[in-house]
């Protein structure tokens, strides 16, 4: 919806994109264990291969998964061949900054999900599922990594009780995605450009063992102040950003954000709607912000119809894409406030 607080009509993403080597093995986690379903499987477009810089020779190809309960939050796989790929987070340090850290999905309640993932082989990064404090909201909550080096927060409501979500029964969409920064003021301002407002921010120790789901060590996790943000556009749920510094310099880590290309392996890109993308790229170059790959293209949106696409960096490498289909965009109405 355009208005006055988003001229450009800026949707949450609808989609997340990973690089995999083993496509179906995502498609056994998230169709068979969560319930979601495949509704694409085919080449990657020429011109989003050219968007990303690939080499004619490379074969891409991609499969399209989404939950049951919503069109939002879908997951993208991209399979390259005839490429030398790079993992873009190899490493399990919750605090090296740089590309995308995970993917939020709730789940109905948790630890049924823990020893099936197990036995697929994701490990935790904190120990089996924390219940943790999250301002007003109890959450019971589990990092766990595996394929692609990919991490998911798996993430139950205790309490208050989660409105809208009786009919859940897997894992729901992905309604949040976070990213390790670098600088926090910086990547702020660089989502405000875009259109992104705060509806969190919290500054210091997470509540209860809420450092341990960050994978700090329980007697570091008291005294590691963090600073967590997230955006989302103004009116909207689901797709919103999470970004999480350490503000502690005995915690260090790694810039990982020269590996988060969208032809690497893990989790490599999200895809946002907007209502008028040529208005929406000149306000970024006017503030700055260079496209990649010389701008908009025209590109097949597939299952859906045609579109045109654009595709940006954020200041800790997340390639970000902006697409604009001849069909309204995907939105729902309230502002995401928390887990």
């Amino acid at each position: 919806m355009i208005s006055e607080r988003n001229p450009f009509g800026l949707g949450g993403f609808t989609e997340a994109g990973i690089g995999t080597r083993n496509p179906d093995a995502w498609v056994e986690l998230l169709c068979g264990l969560g319930g979601w379903r495949e509704i694409w499987r085919g080449e990657t477009p020429q011109p989003i291969r050219e968007l990303w810089s690939l080499d004619p020779s490379v074969r891409v190809t991609e499969l399209l998964l989404t939950s049951e309960r919503s069109k939002l939050g879908r997951v993208r796989l991209f399979h390259t061949e005839g490429l030398q790929q790079k993992r873009i987070r190899p490493d399990t340090n919750t605090w090296d900054c740089g590309g995308i850290f995970d993917l939020d999905i709730r789940v109905p309640s948790l630890p049924p999900f823990v020893q099936p993932l197990q036995q697929l082989g994701w490990q935790g990064l904190s120990p089996l599922p924390v219940d943790w404090q999250f301002g007003p909201l109890q959450v019971r909550e589990w990092l766990t990594r595996g394929l692609d080096d990919v991490v998911l927060a798996l993430i139950e409501r205790i309490a208050p009780p989660l409105e809208g979500w009786d009919d859940l029964k897997g894992f729901s969409e992905v309604f949040n995605s976070s990213q390790i920064v670098a600088d926090m003021d910086r990547s702020v301002a660089f989502y405000e450009t875009l259109g992104m407002v705060k509806t969190v921010e919290h500054i210091g120790p997470l509540q209860g063992r809420g450092g341990e789901v960050l994978g700090l060590k329980p007697e570091q996790a008291p005294k590691t102040p963090v600073r967590l943000v997230i955006l989302a556009p103004p009116g909207r749920q689901g797709g919103s950003l999470e970004l999480v510094s350490f503000e502690d310099a005995d915690v260090g880590g790694q810039d990982l954000s020269a590996l988060a290309a969208p032809f690497n392996l893990g989790l490599n890109l999200l895809r946002f709607p907007v209502r008028n993308l040529h208005q929406f790229m000149v306000h970024l170059e006017n503030a700055g912000i260079t496209p990649e790959g010389g701008g908009i293209i025209q590109a097949p949106f597939l299952p859906q119809s045609e579109t045109t696409l654009a595709a940006i960096r954020s200041p800790d490498g997340v390639w970000l894409e902006f697409y604009q289909a001849f069909e309204p965009p995907i939105t729902s109405q309230a502002p995401y406030t928390g887990n």
